[in-house]
């Protein structure tokens, strides 16, 4: 029953995402093909274009180079017009207006950010990244001209294939190869989709019955679990002998339809292009970069909301006019509904004395609509954990702390805080508390910067020593929680991040 309803489901959001196909929009598309909707969709949203302007050529083979355009300009990655691709080597790395380091930063990367080498100017690479141009020091990118040798600078697939190889999405077929010419398999699309999926945080639900292919042991072992999750999510299918024929090819056609399915699953989210901020300094999802110290008299209009990291803050920072919304042990998920904050309102009790009504944060926020400009989230150690679910529920929650942020602070700035590191002995005894959780966590963060257009401070880079564990001599015996030395050190740290 559960098939059946899904299957039904699954046709009429289709029917709706895919309206009838326009006469003679392609002379080799006839509109009652079983494809003509497919091909539809795909090109009206600009992900496919025609062979020309009058053919679609549906039975041509997909090749790797164009399933990787497809899907780069789903995500939302800008064609290159010129220029060679290059990738940012390390982490927050300065885009600068002009080709020194006293110009003013135009954008800050995170490693492995694809970018467009337009020029070098004395040990400085002029780039383009979306609508941004800049300098960038040339030890802390490299040209990617050479990454692939078959892949020219000047082919329309080369900027999508150094995105696509630069998040793990698509691999080479050799060390210095990726074949761009080649066609692509079936499973290869399943790798793809799912390493795309993953990549920018989708998640693929399974609506049907995993089906035991008959050919099952000609699926590499690599691809496997992306072919059944695309199986069981009704984003492909199998042949009508009960194979699935992971190497065949896929046909234009055969990929359109298998593109419309993906996005009926994931919905058209994708990885957009590059957001910043009103005066163009900052780039939604990376790092804040350093900027001039404040004084601490910044602060008087800022509230910290979080866990016991907001604790030691009110302890130790000495903002006397800040305001702390701090709870030991508290998530994100359980701060939306903790309801032990003192408000202003008063309520007489069962004594007949008066005293201070508790509410929740969003009740704490409401009776301050519009008080605080600056909001520091300070969340993450709490939800550790190795399972997408635990992501997948911080993102949620935290989305949802912004939303009640953004209603009762309209014109607030709002600041995220990485999580900080973990010790390296905790890491090595804990599945939860450890470093690659913490990263894992702050990628997320980054990901959330992005979605809900707020600042992202990295103060993981401040703590961590060159194998991303906090020192043994910063910490308590937990190997989480910093002491106060390191504490002032933060305050200094978000004294010289603001935006």
């Amino acid at each position: 029953m559960k098939r059946v309803l899904s299957l039904l489901l699954i046709s009429c959001v289709l029917i709706a995402f895919s309206p009838t196909l326009a006469a003679n929009s392609f002379s080799d598309v006839p509109a009652d093909v079983w494809y003509a909707n497919y091909v539809n969709f795909v090109t009206e949203r600009g992900i496919f274009n025609g062979t020309s302007a009058t053919n679609f050529s549906p039975a041509n083979n997909m090749t790797r180079g164009m399933f990787v355009t497809v899907l780069g300009r789903y995500a939302g990655i800008p064609a290159s017009e010129s220029g060679n691709p290059g990738v940012i080597t390390k982490d927050s790395v300065n885009m600068r207006s002009e080709p020194n380091t006293d110009s003013k930063i135009v954008a800050v990367f995170d490693k492995n950010t694809s970018v467009q080498i337009t020029g070098l100017s004395t040990n400085w690479y002029h780039i383009q990244y979306g609508s941004k141009t800049g300098y960038v020091r040339a030890d802390l990118m490299e040209p990617c001209v050479s990454c692939f040798s078959d892949v020219s600078a000047s082919m329309y697939y080369s900027s999508y294939i150094e995105w696509a190889y630069s998040k793990n999405i698509a691999s080479g077929t050799s060390g210095t190869t990726f074949s761009p010419d080649v066609n692509i398999t079936r499973e290869e699309i399943c790798s793809m989709l799912s390493n795309y999926a993953t990549s920018v945080n989708l998640r693929i639900n399974a609506i049907y019955d995993k089906q035991n292919f008959k050919d099952d042991a000609k699926i590499q072992t690599r691809t496997k679990d992306a072919v059944y999750a695309m199986q069981q999510a009704g984003i492909v299918n199998g042949r009508e002998d009960g194979s699935f024929a992971p190497s065949e090819y896929a046909s234009r056609a055969e990929v359109a339809a298998i593109f419309t399915r993906f996005v009926d699953t994931v919905g058209y989210k994708a990885e957009p292009t590059p957001q910043f901020s009103e005066d163009g300094s900052y780039t939604f999802g990376t790092a804040v970069p350093t900027t001039e110290a404040v004084a601490d008299s910044y602060f008087n209009d800022a509230v910290f909301i979080g866990n016991s990291f907001v604790d030691g803050m009110n302890s130790f920072f000495g903002l006397q006019n800040s305001t702390f919304y701090g709870v030991s042990g508290i998530a994100a998920s359980t701060m939306l509904t903790h309801s032990n904050f003192t408000l202003r309102e008063t309520i007489e009790n069962k004594d007949g004395e008066t005293e201070q009504k508790k509410g929740t944060l969003a009740e704490a926020l409401t009776e301050r609509t519009g008080e605080f400009k600056k909001v520091y989230l300070v969340f993450g150690t709490n939800e550790l954990g190795p399972k997408d679910g635990h992501q997948t529920a911080f993102y949620n929650a935290m989305c949802s702390l912004i939303d009640i942020v953004r209603a009762t602070q309209p014109d607030a700035k709002i600041y995220i805080l990485s999580t900080l590191p973990i010790s390296q002995a905790r890491s090595e005894e804990s599945t939860s508390y450890n470093r690659d959780n913490a990263l894992a966590f702050n990628t997320m963060m980054k990901r959330i910067s992005f979605d809900k257009t707020v600042y992202y401070l990295d103060a993981f880079s401040l703590f961590a020593d060159e194998n991303g564990y906090l020192p043994e001599g910063f910490c308590m015996s937990d190997g989480i929680h910093i002491l106060k030395a390191q504490y002032i050190t933060l305050k200094t740290f978000i004294k010289t991040h603001t935006l």
